[in-house]
């Protein structure tokens, strides 16, 4: 090694002792500041930790609540749901909501024009998720008498396309609205559509596959009378 190479090496070797000074310095400096920080965010990790226990102990709560509604469907339970809306998360109450308004049309209890009118608002509203929305169209037709057949049809062919939640379940309603108002024809096109669909529930597949035969062989006899 010459002389450069050993006069480079103490160089390097002097300034990585400064470099550690400098370190150690600044923490002894800095000690009160950096001990403070590391306890902020000690504490800020056991508060949210607790937080989070305290939330996760919450959802469970309501979602065993809320099994006791579905499970047990009597009008005591919609006081419990009036309740669990005021304590749940933002993201539950929407299908809380659908679960209150829904379960009062089905044993009637209240108004049904003002629980309808709360399905259509969160149908309506912005922020919610498509799959509670859908939902609470899907309920809100089953039980709007005031719609004329081809209002409900235009208000749920939205929910009838590729990527909706519940398209399937739309186009069923569509076709019995459709077999409701007499035309069976395009009652059975919704019906062929399910059917032919590899996307479709198989249960559903297999259920509507009899009542499209059904339908088929009801439309030959009226053809058959007619002639």
């Amino acid at each position: 090694m010459n002389n450069n190479d050993e006069s480079l090496a103490i160089f390097e070797e002097i300034n990585e002792e400064l470099k550690k000074d400098k370190i150690y310095e600044f923490f002894r400096d800095n000690m009160k500041i950096i001990t403070s920080i590391l306890g902020a965010v000690l504490i800020g990790i056991i508060i949210y930790s607790n937080w989070y226990n305290h939330q996760l102990r919450k959802r469970e709560d309501i979602t065993n609540a809320l099994l006791t509604v579905v499970q047990n469907p009597s009008s005591k339970n919609i006081l419990l749901l009036e309740k669990l809306q005021e304590s749940a998360p933002a993201e539950l109450r929407p299908i809380l909501m659908i679960m209150k308004s829904g379960k009062q049309l089905m044993l009637g209890n209240g108004e049904t024009n003002e629980n309808l009118k709360m399905l259509l608002n969160l149908c309506n509203k912005r922020g919610v998720d498509i799959i509670w929305k859908d939902l609470a169209m899907l309920i809100y037709t089953s039980y709007a008498s005031d719609k004329s057949y081809d209002e409900l049809i235009k208000m749920l062919e939205p929910l009838t396309q590729k990527k909706r939640p519940f398209r399937f379940s739309a186009m069923e309603m569509i076709a019995m609205i459709q077999s409701e108002s007499g035309r069976n024809k395009e009652a059975v096109e919704y019906l062929e559509k399910i059917v032919k669909d590899k996307e479709a529930p198989k249960s559903m597949q297999e259920r509507l596959s009899i009542l499209l035969q059904y339908m088929k062989n009801e439309i030959k006899q009226e053809k058959v009378d007619n002639i």
